[in-house]
């Protein structure tokens, strides 16, 4: 069950290597088309994901079950870019880094 978060997470990877390169080096996002596409894919594949894991869950009678997301995928491949793709060097970028990271996951 914990893979269920990888579909969605497919979807919009290519979309967070963009979005991290702009929002962390600096540079402009000019495909607002494509993120607009991506966006209604994400939803499409996450409201079928949802509705799938919901029947497994309580197919199975697991009461008590919890929503799951790709917030740990995501979450995952930021630590991944930070270390490999970023340049950041210092304790304060770091910081800012994982702590802006972490705020925008428990969004999710």
């Amino acid at each position: 069950m914990a893979l269920a978060g990888l579909f969605p997470f497919s979807v919009i990877f290519l979309q967070t290597i963009e979005i991290l390169n702009v929002v962390w080096g600096y540079t402009i996002y000019t495909s607002y088309g494509f993120m607009l596409i991506m966006l209604f894919l994400l939803l499409i594949m996450t409201a079928l994901v949802s509705i799938v894991m919901t029947y497994f869950q309580l197919a199975a009678e697991n009461h008590e079950w919890w929503w799951r997301s790709t917030r740990l995928y995501v979450y995952g491949y930021s630590i991944y870019h930070s270390f490999h793709l970023l340049e950041m060097k210092g304790f304060m970028q770091t910081t800012f880094f994982f702590g802006y990271m972490a705020s925008g996951m428990e969004s999710f």
